[in-house]
């Protein structure tokens, strides 16, 4: 009796998990591959063989629904302070887009087994450094920065002065 609970309580958990409400498709239908990923971005490292594209129209929910996970979710996080670096946020981020393409990807067939959003971590200026996301869309390769929910424009320099560029 306990085991048929158990499983009724696993189905009834991913089911609700799905796909949000108002949640747009995530993802294109578009396999790209390692080196799909590379040319977009310039070496990378990953973690995949293969990515599903991101549409470009999630972003814009994702992160108010990612704002929303971390107020008023389960992290409880009500205002930020100098703690919460910009690596805190580009790896929160990538890793919340893995959970709900996982949720979303679920009932789909795309082969990909991860969503094409990762991390960079670059000098603005020499002598400091910043961490941002980069989602590969049907746009083409975006810097999106995830303390804001905005996307930037990097500078040649900037782009050059990338140290880490991953992909999980």
């Amino acid at each position: 009796m306990k085991r048929i609970a158990l499983v009724v309580a696993l189905v009834l958990l991913l089911a609700g998990c799905a796909k949000k409400s108002g949640e747009p498709a995530m993802f294109t239908g578009r396999v790209l591959s390692r080196l799909d990923v590379a040319v977009a971005t310039g070496p990378a490292q990953t973690g995949k063989m293969t990515y599903a594209e991101v549409n470009s129209a999630w972003l814009e929910w994702a992160y108010a629904d990612f704002r929303a996970e971390l107020s008023a979710g389960q992290y409880g996080v009500m205002g930020w302070d100098n703690r919460a670096q910009c690596t805190l946020f580009s790896t929160s981020f990538e890793s919340y887009a893995q959970r709900r393409y996982f949720a979303q990807g679920w009932h789909s067939k795309i082969p990909a087994p991860g969503i094409a959003v990762g991390s960079r971590w670059y000098s603005p200026t020499p002598g400091t450094g910043h961490a941002l996301n980069v989602v590969l869309t049907e746009r083409g390769a975006l810097d999106f920065e995830p303390q804001t929910g905005r996307f930037v424009t990097l500078t040649a320099s900037q782009i050059a002065s990338s140290y880490l560029l991953k992909f999980d």
